[in-house]
């Protein structure tokens, strides 16, 4: 359309035809357009507050910057909920979670919205932070509340309350809710205040589907423009939580351990929680083009369905996610091969990335065999998971993507998640700002999914909005009237120092666009300001004058005492006179700061206007908060309600212990099972992940010791109750199950192989030291096939090294009955090692029945009467990431087998058995151990002083891959992998020497060296998964190949001058 509209402003210029033609066929292609998108709707208006971010320049500057918002509590509001933090948590100085937090949530200009000051402070600041970003969303739409006023707008706001405290809660801990209280907390109000304020009478609703909760809301009021319920709508949803991340809160299992989010990464392990709010005006397509509105983008169509009977309640369907996308592509009538970005739920777990890239890949298929064609990416990542509000965060991230023609990078993805199959899929992790390059012909267009907790689904298609290229002639005004207004007369001031402040930053703005949306597209308050003026600069000056000085010439400053409409004199004079005339300009801003109604409509009938962005109304800060003084809370300390009347049997046995009856009351009270056996699952009884906290949390209120955790190894009242009796003397609970304390994962580093991961473990326990492994083995360069690669050098065997640190164990070739040396072993206080194919292990979706791995697993207990074994393992071939699992008798036994039967030469013995031992807490060794690094270091020097040879080698070959696409296409994979090896082993590297201070200097270098090597193998990650060979990316990986080398030679130099010096 845009290429007709040229065409046909081409020929009026040139004469061709009359401009009368011209303007009827442009009205026509107009009419024509709107007709064949009739069910199109745009986005007018947007308004945002983010962590870190207070409107959406400030937001966009930090997507483009891939900012993380990710940080502590405010030191400010934990000042304001000091108290209640005694009240709701266990201990008075609790830890809160990291998260995105807002910088404040209790301030809130009540004089605006006429609400007084005692309502205002028992209202929740969900609904106060909510109405002040609707004014701001209806004014960057360009419209005014007066011209909205009694129309049929419509609010869709999603609202759930699924984590953190409530700020009703704190008012109950004050006082009983009164009226204003009860109104200031319902859920319904949200929406229905809203409506009320600015009088609006279109549908008005509150939806609840948690996490999709704004999306889901998005495309109900997508359908009801559509279905002509309302003209236009505001869809919005907040997020804003006065005590957020309470350590002892549930967070339904899915709050991350570092408390970061890594979407699609590797190292994705849970969500981080976040605040903000999000507004949208939305309205037909057709009536903004119309209207003249700015359009950030066009919503063509979406979808919401349900994951029905899947795999759990909380677990996503990747079928139904499918069929949400194939659903609201044919509704949007959009073909998939054409969607160039794709924001996704994208929560870093690692249940959920998989599934939702697995559901993308599924419907992409059904229209189109390209492959990492679409960039995806995930807001959470930068600003946490915002509940609620989640779903409205990502459409305007989307929205503003659209209209800076930019994709802008999915931070913190690293390493792809080993589960994910990117090579094979439709889409790549945009982990780069790019600019979003579209098919000649094609507009951009991109997806925006969003799940909830409950199985709801929601997605919607956006595409960007091409305006015409209509002339637009600049400043045609020599006199200009700016008029700004304010209900307050100090923020009429903040006003004018917002607009000084944007001009600066704007001094190409068209100032007859700033007059028109300033004067015609925003609300005239009680005071009021209006200059005359002819250029930036004079108007620059006059917004300083009136800040410092008042009133002078041209500027006239003023407070509305009437409303008369008698402007449209002074306006026609003053378009007769071709707006040049300064005289009647002045009498027009002394009649508008007086009250009159200037009919800026008219002043701007004939002009070619745009609406643009210009500064918010800056709401007064008033603050609005229920404090707790320390009186109150002497009456609320946190009390523990013993519950009455419990009426439950437990079956099982003839008696039972105090501690069997506190357990079985616990099982009551979480699960509401009146009769129970001892031998109950807890989890067959219907309990889940959120079940098992409040478990250990009831648990701890009896002074129980038991985390949640252990629930999966002791899932009756029969093994808890024997757990906790063993606690006192830390023995082996019986002899049919046996599990030993102490026994953690070691996924600091990956060191060598994994043998040593499970060794590791039990020398922890144990309390011994883990160095003298570390520095008998020194990594050397090599290379394989020409590509680079790492082996190591010995100075010393497995066996005379635990010889030398009185370490004892006995190791066997194979064994006949595996099963009965596991269990023996373990009955004779001995921790296994056992070598394993990863094959035969049911529960590794990776490798079961599909790919032949040798590993090892670390054995520390065992059921014996349901034939389980506890072990220490990972689901998956990535190096770290181990965790503690329960394994089948037959797993073990048939990947112990397998193992000889494919590896049978890989090594010498299959079964390791390690004594426990109870030794006296480590002493600092450093000093020790510092002389054993010397003397090994010396030995050794000879052999990793050929490392530059093989770097120089390695370089020549790098350099000639790097400019012939296709070996580099050959060879990429596999010199990827070999990096993230020797990535690791530098890891583990330098992991050694941060553990002796006298190596400092060696470190820095180290700390140089791998960050080098994954600026090497980041680039080739990019080359490979978004199968782009730029130069660009790829030249400069040269100079990172010679750096690499200069730094292995200062590298090798430090370590010979520290030898050196402490041998002297």
């Amino acid at each position: 359309m845009r290429e007709l509209y040229t065409l046909i402003l081409q020929n009026a210029k040139a004469g061709n035809i009359t401009k009368e033609a011209a303007a009827e066929l442009i009205n026509k292609v107009k009419e024509k357009f709107s007709n064949n998108q009739e069910n199109d709707l745009a986005i007018v208006g947007m308004a945002g507050r983010f962590p870190e971010a207070d409107h959406l320049n400030e937001f966009w500057e930090n997507l483009m910057e891939g900012k993380e918002s990710i940080r502590a509590f405010p030191t400010d509001r934990r000042k304001s909920v000091e108290n209640y933090i005694k009240v709701f948590s266990k201990s008075d100085s609790e830890r809160l979670r990291k998260a995105g937090y807002l910088e404040e949530i209790d301030k809130f200009d009540n004089d605006f919205f006429g609400i007084s000051p005692k309502e205002a402070i028992l209202m929740d600041p969900n609904q106060r932070i909510l109405l002040e970003n609707v004014v701001h969303t209806v004014e960057d739409a360009g419209e005014t509340f007066g011209a909205l006023q009694g129309s049929h707008t419509g609010v869709y706001i999603g609202y759930s309350t699924d984590f953190g405290t409530e700020y009703k809660d704190m008012i109950n801990v004050v006082d009983t809710l009164d009226g204003f209280a009860a109104t200031g907390n319902t859920y319904s109000v949200l929406a229905g205040r809203i409506s009320y304020l600015f009088d609006w009478i279109g549908p008005s609703m509150v939806l609840d589907t948690a996490c999709s909760s704004s999306l889901v809301a998005l495309n109900k009021a997508c359908d009801d423009l559509r279905n002509g319920t309302c003209s236009q709508a505001i869809v919005g949803s907040v997020k804003a939580v006065p005590i957020l991340g309470l350590q002892s809160e549930l967070e339904f299992g899915v709050g991350s351990s570092t408390e970061r989010t890594f979407p699609f990464d590797n190292r994705s392990d849970g969500i981080a929680f976040g605040e903000g709010v999000g507004c949208i005006m939305i309205k037909p397509l057709a009536n903004a083009i119309k209207n003249k509105d700015r359009i950030y983008a066009v919503i063509k169509g979406g979808s919401v369905n349900q994951d029905g009977n899947s795999m759990a309640l909380t677990a996503p369907n990747p079928l139904s996610q499918k069929k949400l996308i194939l659903e609201a592509a044919k509704n949007a009538k959009v073909n998939l091969a054409d969607i160039g970005y794709f924001e996704t739920h994208g929560t870093g777990t690692k249940l959920g990335d998989p599934i939702e890239v697995q559901g993308i890949t599924l419907a992409f298929k059904e229209q189109t065999d390209k492959k990492q064609f679409c960039a995806i990416g995930s807001v959470k990542a930068n600003i946490g998971h915002l509940d609620c509000a989640a779903g409205i965060a990502s459409v305007i991230k989307c929205a503003l993507q659209l209209k800076h023609q930019t994709i802008v990078q999915s931070i913190n993805f690293e390493i792809p998640n080993k589960n994910i199959d990117f090579m094979h899929s439709p889409v790549y992790v945009n982990y780069k700002t790019s600019k979003w390059r579209a098919e000649p012909g094609k507009t951009r267009k991109c997806c925006i999914s969003s799940f909830s907790v409950g199985g709801t689904n929601s997605h919607i298609i956006l595409e960007e909005y091409q305006p015409p290229q209509e002339e637009h002639f600049i400043d045609k005004q020599a006199v200009k009237i700016l008029t700004l207004s304010a209900k307050d007369e100090g923020v009429l001031k903040q006003l004018v120092k917002d607009y000084i402040s944007f001009l600066n930053k704007n001094c190409e703005i068209n100032l007859m666009d700033l007059c028109y949306m300033a004067n015609k597209c925003r609300q005239a308050y009680l005071y009021r300001l209006a200059i005359v003026f002819n250029d930036l600069d004079e108007l620059l000056s006059k917004l300083h004058t009136y800040q410092e000085a008042g009133q002078i010439e041209g500027v006239y400053f003023g407070k509305a005492e009437r409303n008369e409409s008698n402007g449209e004199v002074l306006i026609n004079q003053f378009k007769k006179e071709r707006m040049l005339d300064g005289q009647v300009a002045c009498q027009i801003a002394q009649s508008y700061i007086k009250g009159d109604n200037i009919d800026w409509t008219l002043m701007y009938a004939d002009e070619a206007v745009r609406k643009i962005s210009l500064p918010l109304y800056p709401f007064k800060k008033n603050r609005c908060w229920i404090d707790l003084d320390e009186t109150t809370l002497e009456r609320h300390r946190y009390i523990i309600k013993e519950e009455k009347n419990d009426a439950f049997i437990l079956t099982g046995k003839d008696s039972f212990t105090k501690i069997e009856m506190d357990i079985a009351k616990c099982f009551y009270h979480l699960l509401g099972v009146k009769q129970l056996d001892i031998n109950d699952c807890f989890f067959e009884l219907g309990a889940n992940s959120l079940i098992a906290i409040k478990f250990e949390l009831e648990m701890k209120k009896l002074n129980y010791d038991f985390s949640y955790k252990n629930l999966n190894k002791y899932e009756t009242i029969k093994k808890i109750a024997a757990y906790i009796e063993s606690q006192d003397n830390n023995a082996p609970i019986n002899n049919q199950v046996i599990v030993y304390e102490g026994i953690q994962p070691f996924n600091d580093i990956f060191f060598r192989d994994c043998f040593y991961n499970s060794f590791f473990p039990i020398l922890k326990r144990n309390r011994k030291s883990i160095m003298p492994f570390l520095l008998n083995a020194y990594p050397i360069y090599k290379l394989n096939k020409q590509l680079i690669s790492v082996g190591y050098a010995e100075i010393q065997d497995f066996e005379a090294i635990c010889k030398q640190e009185n370490i004892a164990y006995e190791a066997f070739e194979k064994v006949v009955c595996i099963e009965g040396e596991i269990e023996s072993a373990l009955r004779h206080e001995q921790l296994v090692i056992v070598f394993i194919d990863c094959y035969y292990e049911t529960f590794r979706k990776d490798t079961y029945n599909k790919l032949h791995w040798p590993h090892t697993l670390l054995i520390y207990g065992m059921d014996a009467e349901n034939k389980k074994f506890y072990v220490i393992e990972h689901t998956n071939k990535d190096n770290l990431g181990y965790k503690n699992y329960v394994l089948d008798y037959q797993d073990v036994i048939d990947s112990y087998e397998g193992c000889y039967e494919n590896f049978t030469n890989m090594f010498k013995y299959g079964l390791y058995k390690f004594n426990i031992e109870n030794g006296e807490p480590l002493e600092d060794e450093s000093q020790v151990i510092t002389e054993v690094a010397v003397k090994n270091l010396s030995a050794i020097y000879d052999n990793i002083a050929g490392d530059n040879k093989v770097l120089n080698c390695f370089k020549d070959y790098f350099q000639e891959i790097l400019v012939s696409e296709q070996d580099l296409t050959e060879n990429i994979q596999n010199l990827v992998e070999n990096l993230n090896s020797l990535i690791n082993v530098k890891r583990a590297e330098l992991y050694k020497y941060e553990q002796l201070p006298t190596f400092n200097k060696a470190c820095n270098h180290l700390k140089a060296i791998v960050d080098n090597w994954e600026e090497i193998r980041d680039g080739l990650f990019y080359c490979l998964f978004a199968n782009d060979y730029n130069n660009e990316i790829l030249l400069p990986l040269n100079e990172k190949i010679k750096q690499v080398i200069s730094l292995e030679c200062e590298y090798m130099k430090v370590l010979h001058d520290v030898s050196t010096q402490i041998i002297k």
